[in-house]
């Protein structure tokens, strides 16, 4: 946790009770790990920001992906689309004909496969990521302004606290040196003037003492106040970044997942076509197709003599 100033036994004692992480005891814990400052104008808070600010940047660059995707996918079904409504090899007859309508038909269902797959990235996974981008900045925002503050708070109270704390060891370091010459006075005899003087001077630093322990316990009080604040702050904020995070891990598994799924179905689809055009070729008998056309166009088996 933050440092505060040194600990004296005459601070008043204070009530705050760290709060926990929100998940097991591990040392890894966002919590547990980003107290101190990185560098001279890193806090571990601007760390940890700036780690989820990022996360943000991530969703909106695959959204873009998914726009840049669907934008390929829709060009090439329009491209398949047109292929599909070629004239080209028209003037095949028979089965091979049949199976050549095959192959069209396999383009014009990949021209609807692939259309269908770039509808889906944009009306349900672009749209998706940028909701839940949008979802994770209020996250970021709503403690940003508040663990500045709390910060600021407990920063303002520390050299109080030190200054006190720093003048109240003095006073009781003077008082102990006062005792030990009041004790040696006795032992040595001194002059009754120099025995007095000590413990004049022994009386006026156990006041002073009093004084800077009671000013020290009016501080303290106010300090563990805007510690504790800062610290709940922190504890509170370290542990929503984190459930951020493996909310922004989870979506983006299931984000990707989905986009895996729909290329498997489009590929699916594909092999699907491709397996009946295939079975189409296999199955144009040549035989059937040569004796077809002779039988339709032949012009008679006469032969000249």
């Amino acid at each position: 946790p933050a440092q505060g100033p040194p600990t004296s036994s005459a601070r008043a004692p204070g009530s705050y009770v760290q709060p926990q992480c929100t998940h097991d005891d591990n040392k890894f814990r966002y919590c547990e790990n980003f107290w101190q400052d990185r560098g001279l104008d890193k806090s571990g808070f601007d760390i940890l920001v700036l780690k989820h600010r990022n996360g943000k940047e991530v969703c909106k660059d695959l959204a873009e992906f998914m726009r840049q995707r669907a934008a390929i996918e829709d060009a090439y079904a329009k491209q398949l689309a047109k292929l599909a409504k070629t004239t080209l090899c028209d003037m095949e007859e028979g089965e091979l004909r049949e199976a050549w309508e095959t192959t069209k038909t396999d383009i014009a269902n990949a021209a609807a496969a692939h259309q269908q797959f770039a509808t889906v990235l944009l009306s349900d996974l672009e749209k998706s990521i940028m909701q839940f981008k949008d979802s994770q900045k209020s996250t970021r925002k709503a403690y940003e302004a508040q663990i500045a503050e709390s910060k600021k708070a407990y920063l303002n109270a520390v050299p109080t606290v030190e200054k006190l704390a720093e003048t109240y060891e003095e006073k009781c370091i003077e008082q102990q040196r006062l005792t030990e010459l009041e004790a040696l006075g006795q032992q040595d005899h001194m002059t009754k003037r120099d025995f007095q003087k000590i413990q004049e001077n022994l009386e006026k630093t156990a006041k002073k003492r009093e004084k800077a322990a009671d000013e020290l316990r009016k501080v303290s009080d106010g300090y563990n106040a805007v510690l504790g604040k800062y610290v709940d702050d922190m504890v509170n904020a370290c542990n929503d970044f984190e459930d951020a995070e493996r909310e922004r891990h989870r979506f983006m598994q299931d984000v990707m997942g989905c986009y895996a799924q729909h290329k498997r179905d489009v590929n699916q689809a594909s092999e699907d076509s491709l397996y009946r055009m295939q079975q189409a070729y296999k199955s144009a008998d040549a035989d059937k197709a040569i004796a077809e056309f002779s039988h339709r166009m032949g012009t008679g088996q006469n032969r000249p003599e």
